[in-house]
């Protein structure tokens, strides 16, 4: 903060405390006319204290301060919120008793409890088992069905397989029979050409040689032309 805000702020708390002097005061009031925000600063101020001076204080309202909470009531038994489950529990326990057929007999002040069904259950126990013993029987046939198709299709895929293997194998005999063969051709053309060229280089070699020397022809003539 520059001197200059420093002074002020000085003044201005000395003009809150209404402890300026005749400088001051006519310092004070120049900078009311010179800077703007330090006049608003000093209008604001001004405002409050005038509110404050005029300020009434109000009586507080007499008002019901329980209203402002709410208490739970007590509901009556009727309407006691376990009730459904417990009308849900005893629904439950009655068709248990209907659908297990249950018969409570009291003896001798003891009671007991059996099952009214119980040929009956047997009934259904041999029922049970005669209907998981066809369900395994025609599980069994069908994996049976099952392994031969895939034994089948295994013995197909080899029978293919060996087919492709040896079509395979007697296609590539044959392209090095081809070859084979192409081979040796060539071979023998190469041949034919260099005995070709033996053969004329061995009759000129002889022609060559079969002529007779000059000087052996003159021998020859002299004789005869002496007779």
């Amino acid at each position: 903060m520059s001197d200059l805000n420093k002074a002020k702020q000085a003044l201005f708390m000395k003009w809150t405390e209404s402890e300026l002097t005749d400088h001051e005061q006519q310092l004070f009031e120049q900078y009311c006319i010179d800077d703007e925000d330090f006049a608003d600063k000093v209008s604001v101020h001004g405002r409050l204290q005038q509110m404050s001076e005029h300020y009434e204080a109000a009586e507080v309202p007499d008002w019901d301060r329980s209203t402002g909470f709410s208490h739970a009531q007590a509901s009556p038994w009727w309407q006691w919120k376990g009730l459904p489950a417990l009308s849900f529990a005893t629904s439950i326990a009655a068709i248990l008793l209907v659908t297990l057929k249950l018969e409570f007999t009291v003896h001798d002040g003891s009671m007991t409890i059996s099952f009214s069904g119980a040929a009956q259950q047997k009934q259904i126990e041999q029922l049970v088992n005669e209907r998981i013993a066809e369900y395994a029987a025609l599980q069994n046939s069908k994996f049976e069905e099952q392994a031969e198709l895939l034994q089948n299709n295994q013995m197909q895929m080899n029978t293919q397989l060996a087919n492709y293997v040896l079509a395979t194998s007697r296609t590539e005999r044959r392209e090095d029979f081809a070859e084979l063969i192409k081979h040796v051709n060539e071979q023998r053309e190469d041949d034919q050409v260099f005995y070709a060229r033996q053969i004329n280089r061995l009759k000129t070699d002889i022609n060559a040689n079969s002529r007779r020397p000059d000087w052996l022809s003159e021998l020859n003539e002299q004789p005869n032309s002496e007779n």
